[in-house]
C-alpha cells in the first residue's frame, strides 16, 4: 500500500520514503493496536475508547453521516476544536477485525486514511513501517500555505525518548506526537499521540472532564502536558538514583574487605553509567522544548493579526518547564561527579589497605632476613667447626680402614703395615664421589625447572 503522493509538500525529504528501491511504505495499525478518541467541543468533550480499525472509520463515518445524535438537536455537526488520537498497543478482540469498507476505504489502510483526513506526515507514519526509523527521526515543524501564500496550518512532529526504569520495571516505550494547528479559517488542532505516557494521558483527561477543558484549546496546551510528564518522569528517575548513592556516601564500615570494595565500585559505577545515560535524554527533552518554544512563536507570529492579545500562560509554562530541566540537567551533573568521587575514595581505601598490607609484609620479612641471617651465622660457624675436624676426620677413617695396619716387632717398636691392595680404595671411592656429584647437580637442575615453570610470570629474553 503506497500513501497518496498527491498530499506530499516536501518531496526533497518525503519522496524518498516511496522510493520502490528504498521498500514500499505500508505502515498499518495491526490488529492488536486499538486507538482512543478524544474529541473536545467549545461546550462539550467526546471520549471514545479502545477502538479498533473498524471502529474507527465507523466512528467517523457516522459522524459525517449522522452528526453527533443525542448530544446536539437537528443532526448539526459543531466544530471540534481538539482531537487526540491515542494510539497504543492494546490487545484486542479477534472478531473485531474485518475487512468490511467504509466509505471506499480499506480498514488495512489506516496510515493512508490519516494521511487524507487529518494530513499525517509521511515521515511520521514511515515510523510504523520501520520503528527503527523513530530513533533516527528529529523533530520537524513544516507551515502548510495556500496558493496565494497564506498560512492556513503549522504542522510536524518530534519524539520523546523511552524511560530508562530498572530491569526488574516494565519500561515505557518511546512516545512520538504528531500535531497539526490550523490557523486559517479555524483554529482547530489534531493530535496523534503514539505510546502516550499514562501520566499524561491522565492529567489531559482529567483537564478534559473538568469545567476548565476550554484550556486544551491554547495553542500547544496538550505539548505542555506531553512535555511536564517526561520531564516528571525523569526527575523521578534521578531521585531513584540518588538515593541508591547516597548509601555509599555515608561513613565508611570498620570491617570492609577487598572483595566488598569491589562490589561496591561496581555499584557505584553502574549508577554513574546510568546517570550519564539519565543526562543525555534530559539534554534531549531540553531539545525538544526548545522546539516547542519556537514552534509556539511560529503559531503566534502566524495568527498577530488575528489574535493581536495573545495568551501567554503555555509560553510560561514552557519557560517553567526548561528552567526545570535546566535544574535538572545541573543535578545529574552533580550526582556523576559524586559517584566519580565515591569511587576514588573506595580506590584509595583499597590502595591505603595495600600499603598497610605492604607495611605488614614489610616487618615480616626483614624479621625472615633477620632470622635467616642468624641462621646464616649459625651455619658459618658449624661449617668452621666441620673444616677444623674435618682433616683428622679424614686420617682416622683412611687409617681406620683394612688396607692399613700396624704391627710390632720383637723389639716393640710399632710400624704402619700397608695392604698390597689398597689401589682399591681409590678405584672405588673416586668413581663414587663423581656419580654422587652428578645426581646432585641433575636433581638441582630439575628443581630449578620446576620452580621457574610454577612462576606465574616467566622472564623471557628477547633477542634484537
Amino acid at each position: 500500500m503506497n500513501l497518496d503522493v498527491d498530499l506530499i509538500t516536501h518531496p526533497e525529504i518525503e519522496a524518498r520514503l516511496l522510493d520502490p528501491v528504498a521498500g514500499s511504505l505500508d505502515p498499518r495499525l495491526t490488529g492488536t493496536t486499538s486507538t482512543d478518541v478524544l474529541e473536545v467541543f467549545a461546550d462539550c468533550i467526546a471520549w471514545n475508547e479502545r477502538l479498533n480499525q473498524e471502529g474507527l472509520l465507523h466512528h467517523f463515518w457516522n459522524k459525517h453521516q449522522k452528526g453527533r445524535a443525542g448530544r446536539l438537536e437537528y443532526g448539526a455537526e459543531p466544530e471540534c476544536r481538539l482531537r487526540i488520537f491515542f494510539i497504543d498497543d492494546i490487545e484486542t478482540e479477534p472478531d473485531c477485525h474485518t475487512n468490511r469498507p467504509y466509505d471506499g476505504h480499506d480498514v488495512q489502510s489506516i496510515a493512508l486514511w490519516f494521511q487524507r483526513h487529518f494530513g499525517v506526515s509521511t515521515l511520521f507514519l514511515r515510523g510504523f513501517d520501520s520503528p527503527r526509523n523513530w530513533v533516527t527521526i528529529g523533530s520537524a515543524s513544516f507551515m502548510r500555505r495556500s496558493g496565494s501564500g497564506t498560512c492556513l496550518s503549522l504542522e510536524g512532529f518530534y519524539r520523546y525518548p523511552p524511560d530508562f526504569v530498572a530491569p526488574e520495571e516494565r519500561r515505557h516505550p518511546p512516545v512520538h506526537v504528531w500535531y497539526s494547528h490550523q490557523l486559517e479559517p479555524s483554529t482547530a488542532s489534531t493530535y496523534l499521540i503514539h505510546n502516550c505516557h499514562p501520566g499524561a494521558k491522565q492529567a489531559i483527561l482529567s483537564c478534559a472532564t473538568s469545567s476548565h477543558f476550554r484550556s486544551l484549546f491554547r495553542p500547544l496546551a496538550v505539548d505542555a502536558f506531553l512535555a511536564d510528564c517526561c520531564l516528571q518522569t525523569w526527575a523521578e528517575r534521578v531521585e531513584e538514583t540518588r538515593k541508591r548513592l547516597i548509601i555509599y556516601e555515608g561513613p565508611l564500615p570498620k570491617e570492609l574487605d577487598c572483595s566488598m570494595i569491589a562490589n561496591i565500585v561496581e555499584d557505584v559505577y553502574q549508577l554513574q553509567q546510568l546517570l550519564r545515560i539519565i543526562g543525555d535524554l534530559v539534554i534531549d527533552v531540553k531539545d525538544k522544548l526548545n522546539f516547542l518554544v519556537t514552534t509556539l512563536k511560529q503559531r503566534q507570529n502566524a495568527r498577530s493579526a488575528q489574535e493581536p492579545h495573545v495568551d501567554t500562560s503555555v509560553a510560561e509554562s514552557l519557560e517553567f518547564l526548561r528552567a526545570k530541566n535546566d535544574v535538572l540537567v545541573r543535578w545529574i551533573i552533580n550526582y556523576k561527579d559524586r559517584s566519580q568521587v565515591q569511587i576514588d575514595r573506595f580506590f584509595n581505601h583499597a590502595a591505603h589497605q595495600d600499603s598497610a598490607l605492604n607495611v605488614g609484609i614489610s616487618g615480616m620479612t626483614s624479621k625472615i632476613a633477620i632470622s635467616a641471617q642468624k641462621d646464616s651465622s649459625a651455619m658459618i660457624t658449624m661449617a668452621a667447626l666441620t673444616m677444623a675436624f674435618l682433616p683428622a676426620s679424614f686420617i682416622s677413617a683412611l687409617f681406620s680402614t683394612v688396607f692399613f695396619d700396624t704391627v710390632r716387632d720383637v723389639n716393640g717398636k710399632v710400624s704402619l703395615l700397608v695392604h698390597p691392595q689398597w689401589w682399591i680404595l681409590p678405584l672405588v671411592t673416586v668413581p663414587l664421589t663423581i656419580i654422587v656429584f652428578l645426581i646432585w647437580i641433575m636433581w638441582w637442575r630439575v628443581r630449578e625447572r620446576t620452580v621457574i615453570e610454577k612462576m606465574p610470570i616467566r622472564m623471557t629474553q628477547r633477542n634484537d
